[in-house]
């Protein structure tokens, strides 16, 4: 597969990532890289994965469904290439696709999507219950099926305070 390679940090680390050519506009385009948090505890207990293509899908029903137990996250999730130098000097880099995920109170995956225990990595933006109800209202509104990031994308053009209550907000109920 042909991939675009870029660097970012997250988590205080350089990291490099590749992903489909198509999928670069939108992920190294803007803010994204800037505010991707890193996701690499997975949860012992997992639903069975619908591999189906309906990650952006699944995740949200989870996220609605799971009374307040988990957290709708999207952005990029793959596995380790290992140790790499595209230029930038050698540092671990990922192998990413466009994917849709949650995340409970201990900070771990939750994958409605793929075998989460398969080795993989998760690089996204946590979004409020909120917007993910609001979204699923107008999903189901006109019955369209997602093909990319439907949440954190838009949600990243929101004004600053707003994204940042949404990070104070999962950060708070990570803690309780």
């Amino acid at each position: 597969m042909d991939l675009a390679f870029t660097t970012f940090h997250v988590d205080g680390q350089t990291r490099g990532i590749g992903i489909p050519p198509e999928d670069t506009p939108q992920f190294f385009g803007g803010a994204f890289l800037q505010k991707v948090r890193a996701f690499e505890k997975i949860a012992e207990e997992q639903p069975t994965p619908k591999e189906d293509g309906l990650c952006y899908q699944h995740a949200r029903e989870l996220a609605i469904s799971s009374n307040g137990n988990l957290r709708y996250a999207d952005g990029l999730a793959g596995t380790s290439r290992g140790i790499t130098d595209f230029g930038a000097g050698p540092m671990e880099s990922f192998e990413c696709s466009p994917h849709a995920w949650c995340i409970n109170q201990q900070g771990e995956v939750v994958d409605p999507g793929w075998d989460a225990k398969d080795g993989r990595f998760y690089f996204g933006i946590l979004v409020s219950v909120d917007e993910v109800v609001e979204h699923q209202r107008d999903f189901e509104s006109d019955d369209r099926k997602a093909t990319g990031p439907i949440l954190s994308l838009p949600h990243l053009q929101k004004p600053e305070g707003e994204q940042l209550a949404t990070s104070k907000e999962f950060d708070a109920w990570l803690g309780g």
